[in-house]
């Protein structure tokens, strides 16, 4: 485990508001990515309160941003995409780790068409 042995988090997994209806999918196809590492991790639902830049930054608008990013490529627009796509990318994530988890998504590798 990434913390050692005697580590046992409760870890609370985040999920976009539009999945709060997805519970058994969520509990079938996503926990268990997480439980395999933190097994007290818990689902939550974001929400206006605990997302406030939902309205900028939402799920939606990530998906019409990784839309225009599919189609931009080899053009002259695909720069500035990138650059706006990178909003959403984690602190931590390297720029090289979220072009490939872009890339991922794009090609289903995430569990998402």
């Amino acid at each position: 485990a990434a913390l050692g042995a005697e580590a046992d988090p409760e870890v609370e997994v985040c999920f976009s508001q539009k999945y709060s209806g997805e519970t058994e999918r969520i509990e079938r196809d996503w926990l268990p990515i997480y439980t395999a590492e933190f097994p007290r991790a818990k689902p939550r639902f974001l929400t206006d309160e605990t997302d406030p830049g939902a309205g900028a930054c939402s799920t939606a608008k990530f998906v019409d941003v990784v839309k225009q990013f599919k189609d931009s490529q080899g053009s002259p627009e695909a720069e500035t995409i990138t650059a706006d796509l990178d909003k959403w990318r984690p602190e931590p994530e390297t720029t090289a780790g979220w072009a490939s988890y872009v890339q991922g998504i794009l090609q289903g590798a995430h569990g998402e068409p």
